[in-house]
């Protein structure tokens, strides 16, 4: 029998990054639970249903210091989980963009459902495609102008396509000049 080779799943894939937003939030979750105790302590001392914080049951003091460690690792978990959702598309895009510089392209990126940069992934793949199409039909212009009978003609092909190609570095998308 044949075993299956597992990816191990990384639930930080972005260290930094993810922490830095479970960090963040954690706080103001810390902020929100202290609020909430506040708003509830403060009817009962007004209406002296107790005398002050100092005399607050043991319970009491238990279950403010209970929902704050729940809350907490609710909220750090939901972060972790919607950061992961951004954090991996960056990582494979981050990946994708070190092979493209390296003149490597190896295919298209997948995104899964509920990733949060899917027009990204969809937009660099295609980004990604068109440079390997217009590499590939360079090549093919290249091979035509080798099988030119005049140097003259090769020269003159050749620098056509130098203009074309210095034309589409010089130029973004919306035609301003770099």
């Amino acid at each position: 029998m044949a075993s299956k080779h597992k990816r191990k799943r990384l639930v930080l894939i972005n260290r930094g990054f993810q922490l830095r937003y479970v960090k963040a939030i954690c706080f103001v979750g810390v902020l929100t639970t202290l609020f909430t105790s506040c708003v509830i302590l403060y009817p009962l001392i007004v209406f002296e249903k107790i005398r002050g914080i100092a005399f607050l049951p043991k319970e009491i003091i238990f279950g403010m210091f209970l929902a704050l460690i729940v809350n907490m690792l609710f909220i750090g978990s939901l972060t972790i989980y919607l950061t992961h959702r951004i954090a991996g598309p960056m990582f494979a895009i981050a990946k994708r963009l070190r092979f493209a510089e390296e003149g490597k392209y190896i295919g298209s990126l997948k995104t899964r459902d509920g990733d949060e940069m899917g027009v990204i992934v969809r937009n660099l793949n295609s980004f990604l495609e068109s440079l390997v199409f217009r590499t590939h039909s360079q090549v093919e212009k290249l091979e035509a102008i080798t099988q030119l009978n005049s140097i003259d003609e090769m020269k003159l092909e050749i620098d056509e396509l130098r203009k074309n190609m210095v034309e589409r570095i010089e130029v973004d998308p919306i035609g301003k000049a770099q």
